[in-house]
């Protein structure tokens, strides 16, 4: 196993230089970096947290991909992602598999454990796919048959939202998307978007709007949390 793995999501290249990519709650293509130096490249600060984003059309990237993990654990196969730390997490499902690879329960119906990507049990593949760049337009649902994403927050007991998923419209299907920090989603590993769909009476999950995605954003930017306004 070799370290140095990058974190599944969106990647863009933009004028030679790659970035971590993603759709914010307007629906607009953003690149991300953590370096100041590229506000003198049209990013902004938009929550003053050090996180530099500009919006971009798919015409300015010189490449899109994504990328996604597969993998096995000790000899079986198993739900693999890089984290912000570089670790690997290793996840089933199966409560059968989760027994005989000693993963601890971390949800309902999930079991899963953080390990060093230099485990010899752990063998992983980078999965790459490319999307087509060119165009102008940046909004994600401007191209015809694309839905607008579907928000749902997480409350604690006063009301105050602690957590928001996604469900992501692309022209291809759609991805079920956790959000992790400003405009860094990763995937919904748990199924929990799904579970709010099919079964919102039994979900912790309750379903929001694009306004109050990016109310909850700004909370998130601001490490300060509160009842959403409307």
């Amino acid at each position: 196993m070799t370290s140095g793995l990058r974190r599944g999501g969106l990647y863009g290249r933009l004028n030679g230089v790659l970035y971590a990519a993603n759709r914010d709650t307007r629906g607009d293509l953003v690149v991300t970096s953590d370096d100041p130096a590229t506000l003198e490249h049209g990013f902004e600060d938009r929550y003053g947290v050090g996180t530099y984003t500009r919006a971009v059309s798919p015409g300015e990237l010189d490449e899109l991909f994504s990328v996604s993990h597969e993998g096995t654990y000790r000899g079986s196969e198993v739900s693999v992602a890089v984290n912000a730390r570089g670790r690997v997490l290793v996840g089933t499902s199966r409560a059968d598999l989760a027994d005989t690879l000693d993963l601890p329960r971390v949800d309902k119906g999930w079991w899963e454990r953080e390990i060093d990507p230099d485990d010899p049990d752990l063998v992983i593949r980078e999965v790459l796919e490319q999307h087509p760049v060119g165009g102008t337009e940046n909004s994600a649902h401007a191209d015809a048959g694309i839905d607008p994403d579907r928000y749902f927050a997480q409350f604690g007991p006063d009301r105050t939202p602690n957590g928001m998923l996604r469900r992501h419209f692309t022209p291809t299907g759609f991805e079920d998307q956790v959000l992790r920090d400003v405009d860094t989603w990763a995937p919904d590993r748990h199924a929990s978007v799904q579970a709010a769909i099919v079964n919102a009476l039994e979900s912790p999950l309750e379903e929001i709007t694009a306004d109050q995605a990016r109310e909850f954003e700004q909370m998130v930017a601001q490490r300060s949390y509160r009842p959403f306004s409307s």
